[in-house]
């Protein structure tokens, strides 16, 4: 067994050949069965073997196990050893590792953590066209440093679990018409990437995939939920949240509404809107005698004339505003007395 204090990767060595190191970009083959590592879990002075469910079929004459995964080259792909003997077209072949995870790294690679694809390939006498190929999978827990902790790398084989959240996504803020929520991803095992779908009573909302999601009058009354569908070499998994009821949105008046022109008997006086703290709202109005609505459809307007009644008289104007999804609201004019 040979160690090198520049990392980890495997070296696919056969007895017959020394064991060359090549970096190549091979052609897209059809994976026709899954190899099998032996053994299964290991540690890092594991020596292993690569196994297939059947041989390379003709015209193949050679056969290479590729391994591309973090500890390697950042070429990506590397090539072992290709033989042109030992193995058999009638009957499974068994690719046994002269070495261990300990030479060919990269200088930077002194961890071995994290997901690995071992391919075996047959290929032609050049290694360019690809045949068969049967691939596998295997990660690497490895606490702290490799060189100081060569004895504790482990590993295990065969298909890479699905992230699975140990903490599910939840919806945090305000629920309320005019508020943004935020999708709280959760907790996950075995995920990379997390991405978004906010849906509205359990149908998803078209086009929100960001991670908040400002509410909108629709969504008054309605259950709002996210979806995080997280990703990792073993798959994809989606989980929803709970929902959240969204109740009705406030609007806050900014700037009172006032009237404005010469509160006289004769005289047309109207009052502002006010500004508010929503935008896109509707406005009525209801102009007062000392405080009590006068009737008709004249006092239910912006603009008011003023008539002899009102002489000596406070008027006021109650301006309401409103918006689906939010609270009505008023505000009304200081009083101004009618000469």
């Amino acid at each position: 067994m040979k160690r090198s204090a520049r990392g980890a990767v495997v070296v696919l060595a056969s007895a017959l050949f020394a064991s060359t190191l090549l970096v190549i970009t091979p052609a897209q083959a059809t994976v026709i069965g899954e190899a099998t590592l032996t053994p299964s879990t290991g540690n890092a002075d594991s020596i292993i073997s690569v196994g297939t469910p059947a041989p390379c079929a003709a015209p193949a004459v050679k056969v290479r196990v590729i391994v591309t995964g973090f500890g390697f080259p950042a070429l990506g792909k590397v090539v072992y050893s290709p033989q042109t003997t030992g193995f058999s077209t009638e009957n499974p072949m068994n690719l046994s590792l002269s070495n261990t995870f300990f030479v060919y790294a990269t200088a930077e690679s002194t961890y071995l953590a994290g997901d690995y694809d071992i391919r075996a390939q047959c290929v032609n006498s050049l290694g360019t066209t690809i045949y068969d190929e049967f691939s596998t999978t295997m990660r690497w827990t490895t606490p702290g440093n490799l060189l100081a902790n060569v004895g504790s790398a482990t590993y295990t084989s065969g298909a890479l679990p699905a992230p699975a959240a140990t903490v599910n996504p939840s919806v945090t803020g305000t629920a309320k018409v005019g508020y943004r929520l935020t999708c709280a991803s959760g907790t996950w095992t075995n995920a990379t990437s997390y991405a978004y779908q906010w849906k509205r009573s359990d149908v998803a909302i078209s086009g929100a995939i960001a991670s908040t999601y400002l509410l909108a009058g629709g969504e008054y009354g309605k259950s709002i939920s996210c979806q995080v569908t997280a990703t990792g070499a073993g798959g994809s998994t989606p989980v929803t949240s709970a929902g959240r009821t969204i109740a009705a949105g406030t609007i806050a008046v900014r700037t009172k509404p006032y009237i404005a022109g010469t509160v006289k008997v004769g005289r047309t006086i109207k009052t502002t809107k006010g500004t508010w703290s929503v935008a896109g709202l509707t406005y009525t109005y209801q102009w007062k005698r000392n405080g009590v609505s006068i009737s008709g459809t004249a006092a239910r307007k912006y603009f008011y004339k003023v008539v002899a009644r009102d002489k000596s008289k406070y008027l006021t104007c109650t301006v309401r505003v409103a918006k689906a999804g939010y609270t009505s609201t008023t505000s009304t004019t200081a009083r101004k007395k009618a000469a």
